[in-house]
């Protein structure tokens, strides 16, 4: 088994919770239109695919969904400050990026977002970031093509690229994409069962200390 030279790392549930900031987002976006559909029930199962698709999952009627996707953005907006990053996420990271770990983002949310987010809240550490902005049509998670774009982008191998997810669309892509994956158990998801390539794993410090040949 090759050493890791890149990790990918979802963004939402694994390295920020903002789940407090979409509940309110969607909740108000959904009265504001007249829309019925509550977040727990709703959104939060299909969080980890691109906005589109979630809207066409829930089947959001068409005129609705241009209105509700500007709302629900706005409103995520205005509630920037409200988001956090997990503990030890900072310590963690920084020591992969210390190390000489190549790192990135394989996220669902818009670029400009998660940009925004990244320089507030890990300003120090130079990610490539790949949202589906950057790929074709309907090749979100959990299609590959995300996660096999942050790794050439790092000139690394896929073989040497590892993947840290907390949904079930983030396993599926590592797998299609023939990634190592861990599953972060503090996510938004539930434990993927019956999986042997899902390895959970409970801090960023245990993937730090799993990639130094040091032990350290």
């Amino acid at each position: 088994m090759q050493p890791i030279v890149h990790v990918s790392f979802d963004l939402d549930g694994v390295l920020i919770d903002s789940l407090h900031v979409m509940s309110h987002a969607w909740e108000v976006a959904c009265s504001e239109i007249g829309l019925d559909i509550p977040f727990d029930v709703g959104y939060r199962k299909h969080i980890g695919r691109p906005f589109p698709e979630i809207l066409e999952e829930l089947s959001v009627p068409e005129p609705m969904r241009q209105t509700l996707r500007a709302r629900y953005f706005q409103l995520t907006r205005e509630k920037e400050e409200l988001v956090y990053l997990y503990p030890d996420v900072a310590k963690g990271v920084s020591e992969l990026n210390e190390m000489g770990t190549a790192l990135s983002i394989v996220t669902s949310k818009p670029l400009e977002r998660a940009k925004s987010l990244l320089i507030s809240l890990l300003p120090d550490v130079d990610w490539v970031v790949v949202s589906p902005e950057l790929l074709a049509p309907g090749r979100g998670k959990p299609a590959p093509d995300g996660l096999v774009l942050a790794a050439s982008l790092h000139d690394a191998s896929l073989e040497e690229s590892l993947f840290v997810g907390d949904m079930d669309v983030d396993f599926l892509a590592a797998k299609a994409a023939g990634l190592r994956y861990l599953h972060a158990v503090w996510g938004y998801g539930e434990a993927i069962e019956g999986a042997r390539e899902a390895s959970h794993f409970r801090s960023i410090i245990d993937l730090v200390r799993a990639s130094n040949p040091n032990g350290q």
